[in-house]
């Protein structure tokens, strides 16, 4: 069940204009391992009650870059999708956030590299 706070959140970042298709927007962010795990809504590619579907557990694939739009943080993955973070995980998706930035100015990506 959603908070009144993640759905006022959720609703602000709709009409925000990202300037890029938005994949999905994220609730209960928390960021391990240079990807987000979180609760997907509006996932542009969301099966009607299946996978991707709203509510359903998300484990992005690597970060490469972070964006700060007013009001909200957004991230680019090497899949090439875009999610927006409308709430972070209460007790440590900030920290994991600032954990994260650290990690992507030293320019270390710790996963996996694909190669033909």
């Amino acid at each position: 069940m959603l908070s009144t706070y993640a759905i006022r959140k959720l609703a602000q970042a709709r009409k925000y204009n990202f300037g890029r298709p938005v994949t999905a927007y994220l609730v209960n962010a928390r960021f391990c391992a240079c990807s987000c795990i979180a609760q997907t809504y509006g996932h542009m590619k969301a099966w009607p009650g299946g996978m991707f579907a709203d509510g359903h557990d998300l484990w992005t694939s690597n970060i490469f870059q972070v964006d700060w739009w007013p009001g909200f943080w957004a991230f680019h993955t090497q899949s090439g999708s875009y999610y927006v973070v409308a709430t972070f995980e209460r007790r440590t998706g900030k920290r994991s956030l600032e954990d994260l930035l650290r990690v992507l100015m030293r320019g270390v990506n710790p996963g996996p590299q694909l190669s033909q």
